[in-house]
C-alpha cells in the first residue's frame, strides 16, 4: 500500500501517514525529521484535501522557522496564495 513500486499503492493514504507523521515529530521536538516526514507528503500533495494542503504548507513553514531558514518559512506562508 506504501510502496510506489507495487500496484496497490495508495498516493492519498501514503500523503496523509506522512503529513500525521510530520505533525507527530513536531510536537515530539524532531523538527528535522518533522521536515522529512512532511516534504514526503508533499511528493503526493495532488493527492490530497485542500485542507490538508494547507495545513501542510503551514507547517512545513514552521519547520523551516524552527531550523533558522526563513526565507523558506515565508514561501511556504506565501504558497496558498497567489502573491
Amino acid at each position: 500500500m506504501f510502496d510506489p513500486a507495487q500496484p496497490e499503492f495508495m498516493r492519498d493514504m501514503c500523503g496523509f501517514i506522512a503529513f500525521h507523521l510530520g505533525s507527530l515529530y513536531e510536537y515530539y521536538g524532531k523538527t528535522a525529521k518533522s521536515l522529512e516526514a512532511r516534504k514526503k507528503c508533499e511528493e503526493y500533495l495532488d493527492s490530497q484535501e485542500k485542507d490538508t494542503q494547507w495545513m501542510l504548507y503551514a507547517g512545513l513553514s514552521r519547520n523551516y522557522e524552527a531550523l533558522g531558514q526563513h526565507d523558506e518559512a515565508i514561501r511556504y506562508s506565501k504558497k496558498p496564495f497567489r502573491f
